[in-house]
């Protein structure tokens, strides 16, 4: 068979079809997925929109899609990824006739390999979702509007039909491949001749004709102002990172799409470049981003990886627009080079397909099992209710028995009931997803102080913990020593105020609103962002502890970029009791700093309260490296 461009195509289609369909029928649905999923179960179209849509950030039309074709096809979780898997495919032959269109072959199979084999359009194609739907109908759009540009004499009505079509479809899709759309359509008036300006206009008037009946949808969703609740604004190195993630974080993959950049300003004749197509592909990817962070920053967090896929193609014709076409032979050493090495990065440093196929709501429920071997146990879970049930029934696991941690109350409240299974239980299994309440765990710790198992999962964990002994899995920072004249990592202290004796102690009162304080920089204690440090307070109260709390503070460079507390009397139930605990726990990996960062944990008396402090300390332990590891580096 002879080497070709339309061969290589092939092969960059059959790879990338691969890497979206391997083990198709065991990828399980993403919290997202699920969340849309529970928003189709109404009786009528009018219910749909009321409560499944307008509750929503997006658009109505992947749910009112996924309404329909759950319907008829069922709710399987390869039947509801399957069209999406498909416009994941399909999207990397659209991008191929985008990039022929406007420079040449090569440059339409080099960002065709690129888009066939990043975990970023692979995870979003198995995922039910409005993001590789608006990546495909982003893609047509703009193809449909180029053969518009291009040569306007040429089928100008049937392009700008079908420009029309997927325009009111990308508006339908999502808020980012609107805005896109939009911007493509603004993008038009620079680019056809001024004749044909009132047809074009027509065009822009048609689709927002079609788009009216969604208007008070969008303003209704307009008055939610973003995703703030759980999504922190940006960093100002948000789009450096944003693209270490294309490139999979690594070097290598990096390397060669700059190898690819540094050969084209060799092999192309600077005559043959367009500073218009640079700079409308440029503006192309960056406007999108610059639109989201400035609202993120000044308005609501909205800024995520999700919402720029719609325009993050045309990267590709900015860093590789200026390639010569090359000879097939060529064409295929470049795309054999950039299927290898991503493929390679996917699987081996990104972990893609051993992540994306473990759930960990799953697991949550079927990893009792491992639990159940052991005798004695008792099984809490911190998760979605429904979704839980639904693994439940899936795996035929029975949770009759299980306690769930929302029913608990707060942390005294919680403390009270583990000291009461601790007669009862010789170990107590705690499934959970990563936004569980941390301080449950060092107080599950307080009774059953050692664990057994501890299986970290793309956003949660199970472990067991135990009576019996075994390894630790955390680590003591730094303890406030009171019998020492110096204590390197601990100021603040008032020698008037130490208790000496068998009941050594800090005696906290009307007179001092600060305990000692613990610094340090986040560096000396921690070795991954993902790690979880936190302070313990051992205290004698006298009276009740309102107003008076452990706070953590984070700074870099002489700003405070975290500032958090936890008020003693969460934990502090009957004041009579000589010891009570607390605990203040940061989660390193919803902090955004840098290595140079110093933390600071004090207890602060602003209540003026009076306690003393019997043990003060500091302990690390290693967090789930791969909460996140779908998306963030690891």
């Amino acid at each position: 068979m002879r080497l070709s461009n339309k061969l290589i195509l092939f092969l960059i289609l059959a790879a990338g079809a691969i890497l979206r369909f391997w083990n198709f029928v065991d990828i399980p649905f993403a919290h997202d997925e699920f969340s849309a999923l529970f928003r189709t179960d109404f009786s009528n179209f009018s219910d749909l929109i009321n409560y499944g849509v307008k509750s929503d950030g997006h658009p109505a039309g992947i749910q009112v899609f996924l309404y329909y074709w759950i319907f008829i096809f069922g709710a399987t979780e390869w039947v509801v990824k399957l069209p999406f898997a498909l416009m994941g495919v399909a999207s990397i032959w659209v991008i191929y006739k985008i990039g022929k269109l406007w420079y040449n072959e090569t440059v339409g199979l080099v960002s065709a390999a690129f888009i066939a084999s990043l975990q970023y359009t692979i995870l979003y194609s198995v995922t039910a979702r409005p993001y590789i739907s608006g990546l495909f109908f982003s893609l047509a759009m703009v193809w449909y509007w180029s053969k518009l540009v291009e040569k306007p004499t040429v089928r100008f009505w049937q392009n700008g039909l079908l420009f029309v079509l997927f325009s009111a479809l990308c508006a339908y899709n999502h808020h980012f491949s609107l805005l896109f759309a939009a911007l493509v359509w603004v993008s038009g008036l620079f680019f056809l001749p001024k004749t044909y300006w009132l047809k074009y206009v027509l065009i822009g008037l048609a689709i927002f004709i079609v788009y009216i009946p969604h208007l008070s949808i969008f303003f209704h969703q307009l008055e939610n102002k973003g995703v703030e609740g759980w999504l922190a604004k940006p960093e100002s190195d948000w789009l450096w990172t944003y693209i270490r993630y294309i490139f999979h974080y690594s070097w290598v993959v990096l390397g060669v799409a700059l190898a690819l950049v540094i050969a084209g300003f060799f092999l192309k004749p600077k005559s043959d470049f367009s500073f218009k197509k640079f700079g409308l592909f440029t503006l192309w990817f960056i406007l999108p981003f610059a639109i989201g962070y400035y609202y993120s920053v000044y308005i609501s967090a909205v800024l995520q990886y999700s919402v720029l896929i719609f325009t993050f193609p045309f990267l590709f014709l900015v860093l590789f627009g200026h390639l010569p076409q090359q000879k097939s032979g060529v064409n295929a050493i470049l795309v054999g080079v950039i299927l290898a090495v991503s493929s390679f990065t996917l699987i081996k440093d990104r972990l893609h397909f051993s992540l994306l196929h473990s759930s960990h709501y799953e697991h949550i429920v079927v990893d009792t099992r491992i639990a159940d071997q052991q005798d004695s146990t008792l099984k809490l879970i911190d998760s979605h209710r429904k979704i839980t049930a639904y693994y439940s029934v899936k795996n035929e696991v029975n949770l009759e028995n299980v306690v769930w941690l929302d029913s608990l109350g707060r942390e005294r409240e919680f403390r009270v009931f583990i000291q009461e299974q601790a007669e009862k239980y010789k170990h107590i299994y705690l499934g959970a997803w990563a936004s569980i309440n941390p301080n449950y765990v060092h107080i599950i710790k307080e009774y059953f102080p050692y664990v057994l198992f501890q299986n970290d999962y793309v956003g949660g964990s199970t472990s067991l913990f135990t009576k019996e002994y075994k390894s630790a899995l955390s680590a003591r920072v730094s303890r406030l020593d009171l019998t020492q004249e110096a204590t390197p990592e601990w100021s603040n202290i008032d020698s008037s105020h130490l208790v000496q004796g068998l009941l050594s102690g800090y005696l906290m009162d009307s007179t001092l609103e600060w305990s000692p304080v613990y610094s340090s920089a986040l560096s000396a204690s921690t070795v991954h962002s993902n790690d979880v440090l936190w302070a313990t307070v051992m205290l004698e109260t006298i009276n009740s502890l309102d107003d008076v709390s452990i706070v953590a503070v984070v700074e870099e460079d002489g700003e405070v970029v975290h500032w958090s507390n936890a008020e003693l009397n969460r934990f502090i139930g009957d004041s009579s009791q000589d010891h009570q605990i607390a605990y203040h726990t940061l989660l390193l990996n919803n902090i955004a700093c840098g290595p140079s960062a110093q933390v600071k944990f004090f207890v602060w008396n602003k209540g003026k309260k009076t306690f003393k402090i019997s043990e003060f300390w500091i302990n690390i332990k290693q967090g789930n490296r791969v909460v996140y590891g779908l998306t963030d580096e690891f």
